[in-house]
């Protein structure tokens, strides 16, 4: 669920008979949000995805989109995992702030505001991840957890 307020108040500004226009931002809050990729500490991509082993951490990476590196500044980024039976619970939380009040041009770039949790050492057995309202089937050990949108970039 995206409890994003972003909120976009443009004033026009006259100087000298040339008019700009200038944007006023409010920071942007993910809660339970985002992409999501998972697979053993210390392990790379395979294309878009990772090894999960049992008996082992698993390393949990949650990319909450990207924004402008001139313009957008990742302020606080958190996730946290419950383990209850088969259920692994992700809860997440970003707020993504302007880099400064008045911004005339940003630059295009694709800067990934992500944040990283780890799931304890599981058992082998199929699991159910929820992270917000999604959820997504885990199976322990495998080697075909499939990364989704930026989550496979921030890893």
């Amino acid at each position: 669920m995206k409890l994003s307020i972003h909120v976009l108040v443009c004033a026009l500004l006259s100087i000298a008979a040339l008019t700009t226009s200038a944007c006023i931002a409010t920071d942007t809050i993910y809660k339970d949000e985002g992409d999501l990729c998972i697979g053993n500490e210390g392990s790379a991509l395979s294309g878009r995805t990772s090894t999960v082993s049992a008996n082992e951490p698993l390393r949990v990476v949650v990319a909450f989109g990207c924004g402008s590196s001139s313009c957008d500044k990742l302020e606080k980024a958190n996730c946290t995992v419950t383990v209850d039976g088969d259920r692994i619970i992700i809860d997440s939380f970003a707020r993504v702030a302007p880099v400064d009040l008045i911004t005339t041009g940003c630059t295009s770039d694709c800067n990934i505001f992500s944040a990283q949790c780890t799931i304890p050492p599981l058992d082998e057995g199929e699991y159910t991840i929820v992270h917000g309202d999604e959820t997504r089937t885990l199976t322990v050990p495998g080697d075909t957890f499939e990364c989704n949108g930026d989550a496979e970039l921030a890893f």
